[in-house]
């Protein structure tokens, strides 16, 4: 963004859906960035979708990140996540939502951590891990990258992140949803 052309990328994510290519969609709204309906039109052909609460905020109307992620879940979003901060996140996948805590640390600089959060989660889709223990370990990985100034030098191995995960457990809770409404 804003060098995205949104009817190239709808031509992109058909042809991974007909290649069964798993996609994730990391968000990132430029400054001065006003809602284009076509946004909804990708939404049913993103495997993933990771907004952050303000990002999910400008594209819904919506500032309740609940609210937020019912609306994004009616334009056809299947997986979805909304980080939250210091606040954890609020995922979705099929008709389960899952809402998990965040560390309690300081962060000294958060910059990376959604890049971070994302490559967790990637890592999870690929080693096929259900979805709670996806979330948390891009919470893990998220969470590391604000413990230090710059995007990658707080950012925990694999080996540290299943650690700190197994050590210091994140206060998860599930709720089965409904199918989505319209907006």
């Amino acid at each position: 963004m804003p060098g995205i052309q949104l009817d190239e990328l709808l031509t992109l994510l058909h042809f991974c859906r007909e290649h069964e290519v798993v996609t994730v969609v990391d968000v990132v709204l430029p400054k001065g960035f006003v809602y284009a309906p076509e946004v909804q039109d990708l939404l049913p052909y993103i495997d993933w979708f990771l907004p952050n609460d303000a990002e999910a905020a400008v594209l819904t109307g919506r500032n309740d990140p609940w609210e937020a992620m019912q609306v994004l879940r009616s334009w056809g979003a299947k997986g979805l996540v909304i980080t939250l901060g210091e606040h954890g996140s609020l995922g979705v996948q099929g008709d389960e939502c899952w809402r998990c805590a965040s560390y309690p640390w300081q962060p000294i600089d958060p910059s990376g951590a959604g890049d971070a959060f994302a490559s967790g989660l990637i890592t999870g889709i690929a080693k096929g891990w259900d979805f709670p223990r996806i979330l948390r370990y891009a919470t893990a990985l998220g969470a590391s990258a604000t413990r230090a100034i710059g995007t990658t030098d707080g950012v925990l191995t694999a080996t540290e992140t299943e650690r700190l995960i197994d050590q210091q457990p994140l206060a998860m809770s599930a709720e089965h949803l409904a199918n989505p409404t319209p907006a």
